[in-house]
């Protein structure tokens, strides 16, 4: 029995005591005291009873505390272990987020520069498509001019075609020529080795150097010119190293130079810049 049961059996007994003694007092003045004190001693025995019945059922009482106190220690010890774990896991959380709102924030920081580099390529495309537009329109106006190019070089092909003929029929006239002025030549070669003076009937020799030859318009041009005495419808005659090369007939004169047609061309070769041209035939 503990402490507070005795001193709770204590009390009671002596409420008994003192309720018997003034019963006892006040039942003195009565005939019948032995009476009175049967009933007292047996309410005092009732009442011992009660108080006994009353400390076991404090005790009971008690013990049910005691063991409901350890449980909710034990209930409160597991509650400040989770609650620990808690604050663990909501420090966590607290790092996590702190995290996250960091990441977020960069994110946002690289979204705003993306989106400003997303603006500057939407310019860049969009000066892209203008200038694709004006190359769309330069290439239609390109396409047009190559289409009438086309047209023209196809007449230039037949044109070409057509001189190209009267070339070849120039060519075979110039072999003919040609032939016949080495028949002319070797008649002169003759008459110059029996001691005919050529060069009197002719005048003084000219002797000049090719400085330009257009193949195609079958011209020359010459460094003498009407100071030299060179005349319209003279006749110059070509040589590379002694080698006859053609004959040229002045048709237009400058006072410097002058221009002649080519012909009487020797086969395989053409006139050059640089050749020989003289008046005097060797």
């Amino acid at each position: 029995m503990n402490t507070f049961t005795k001193v709770l059996v204590v009390l009671v007994l002596a409420l008994s005591l003192l309720f018997t003694g003034l019963q006892i007092a006040f039942y003195q003045r009565r005939a019948n005291l032995s009476d009175m004190l049967g009933a007292a001693t047996t309410s005092l025995r009732t009442q011992t009873k009660l108080a006994e019945d009353r400390a076991a059922q404090l005790k009971d009482l008690q013990d049910k505390t005691d063991r409901t106190i350890a449980d909710l220690r034990v209930q409160v010890q597991g509650l400040q272990n989770d609650v620990a774990a808690k604050t663990q896991v909501v420090a966590g959380m607290q790092s996590d987020l702190t995290t996250r709102e960091a990441s977020v924030k960069s994110l946002t920081e690289l979204t705003k520069s993306q989106g400003e580099q997303i603006a500057a390529l939407n310019d860049n495309v969009k000066q892209r498509d203008d200038k694709i537009a004006d190359l769309g329109t330069q290439l239609t106006a390109k396409v047009g001019e190559v289409k009438d190019l086309t047209e023209t070089i196809k007449q230039k092909n037949a044109t070409i075609g057509d001189q190209e003929q009267q070339i070849t029929a120039v060519k075979k006239e110039n072999k003919k020529l040609a032939d016949a002025n080495d028949d002319m030549m070797a008649q002169l070669q003759d008459l110059v080795r029996r001691g005919v003076d050529i060069t009197r009937q002719y005048g003084p020799p000219i002797n000049a150097k090719v400085l330009d030859v257009d193949t195609a318009l079958h011209t020359a041009v010459i460094d003498k010119g009407s100071v030299a005495g060179v005349k319209p419808n003279t006749e110059f005659t070509i040589y590379r190293d002694s080698t006859y090369v053609a004959k040229i007939v002045i048709t237009d004169v400058d006072k410097q130079v002058a221009v002649g047609r080519v012909s009487l061309l020797a086969k395989g070769t053409e006139p050059q810049q640089g050749d020989d041209a003289t008046t005097l035939v060797r």
